[in-house]
């Protein structure tokens, strides 16, 4: 391995991300930036980046660790889905979920300064469970609740409101959750507004939506 040696005379800073090969860059005005960022075709990508380590000139411990000091942050919202029945008794319907769907989500940013200023730029997506999701059979709900999509799912942060920018040509509906399946041996779809239950994916944050049934 090669050694390194701090300067005599000077300082360094360091700047962290991670993975490795996301396509981030590093730069003095800016920070570590990740720009045209495509979380829709990287749905269980974790970006995460350091806190910038400025103006070192030795080792230092963190941690239980001698070196740089840093301490990687999440960039993305990570989201999670189940199901189930609100309680079972004598009249409770038999329902099987068949296909659940994020409809009219950002997908598309650019990350600097530690934010995601231009995500209203991109045109919205729909993200949709697949067959290795749901059985083919659809999902029975119980009392317990059940998985309804992909284990989780990594996405942009970004308000949850309908947005309209005649500047950009750029149009959303409020984003949504989709349901489809059967409510005894019926076909039924119902669609949530996620801004009723949270009016915006903030950085760092781990949400389990959690749709009851009765």
């Amino acid at each position: 391995d090669s050694i390194y040696y701090w300067p005599k005379s000077a300082s360094l800073t360091f700047m962290s991300y991670a993975p490795w090969n996301i396509g981030a860059v590093c730069n003095r005005e800016n920070g570590v930036e990740l720009l045209g960022y495509d979380a829709y075709n990287a749905q269980n990508v974790d970006f995460m980046v350091a806190d910038i380590a400025k103006d070192k000139n030795a080792n230092e411990s963190m941690y239980g660790y001698t070196g740089v000091p840093t301490l990687f942050r999440h960039k993305m919202t990570r989201l999670s889905f189940r199901a189930n029945l609100n309680a079972v008794v004598e009249d409770s319907p038999e329902i099987i979920i068949k296909n659940l769907r994020l409809l009219h989500i950002y997908t598309k940013g650019d990350y600097t300064k530690d934010s995601w200023p231009r995500t209203s730029l991109s045109t919205p997506m729909s993200y949709e469970s697949g067959s290795g999701d749901i059985p083919p059979q659809g999902l029975k709900l119980e009392v317990v609740p059940q998985k309804i999509f992909k284990d989780y799912i990594m996405v942009i942060p970004q308000n949850l409101y309908e947005y309209s920018s005649p500047d950009a040509n750029v149009d959303r509906p409020a984003p949504l959750i989709y349901v489809a399946g059967t409510w005894n041996g019926i076909a039924f779809e119902k669609s949530f507004a996620i801004k009723k239950i949270s009016e915006q994916w903030i950085m760092g944050q781990d949400i389990t939506y959690t749709l009851s049934f009765s």
